[in-house]
């Protein structure tokens, strides 16, 4: 898929896509050919959003792939634009997964902006890192509920 890059953000999108798919892997064990075998999409397809430089997945590949990686990292491609991915689930969904998210956060934050921290109360690239990863899977939890 080719489109012009208006200010920054086609690489932003292909930045994202390679992280979302590369985390699916570390994080889930959905590698390239799971992806290919639970979407249909061709595997040298699949593989050419990993390459370098990659290529831009299709919309249409892009929804068959949000029904395999879980939406914290499907929320990765969206977030140049501010905007995430969230399931709708039949039922109020999972409550006490919000919580324990929420909990994790909470601690997170307390520990970043302890004085004994490695930026002491300021946070550091590491940490907020961290504190948007577990906002992430909390949102996708809380969309879900």
């Amino acid at each position: 898929m080719i489109f012009r890059d208006r200010d920054g953000t086609k690489q932003d999108v292909l930045a994202n896509q390679e992280r979302m798919l590369r985390l699916a892997e570390r994080d889930f064990g959905i590698t390239t050919k799971v992806i290919a075998a639970e979407t249909g999409i061709p595997l040298p397809t699949v593989q050419s959003w990993r390459r370098t430089p990659p290529v831009a997945m299709s919309l249409a590949d892009f929804v068959l792939v949000c029904r395999v990686i879980p939406d914290s990292l499907t929320s990765l491609c969206f977030e140049p634009s501010a905007k995430h991915v969230g399931t709708n689930g039949p039922d109020e969904g999972d409550l006490d997964a919000v919580a324990e998210h929420a909990g994790e956060y909470a601690h997170e934050y307390q520990k970043a902006r302890h004085p004994a921290s490695p930026g002491g109360v300021q946070i550091v690239p590491q940490e907020a890192a961290k504190l948007h990863d577990i906002r992430r899977s909390m949102v996708a939890k809380a969309r879900a509920a």
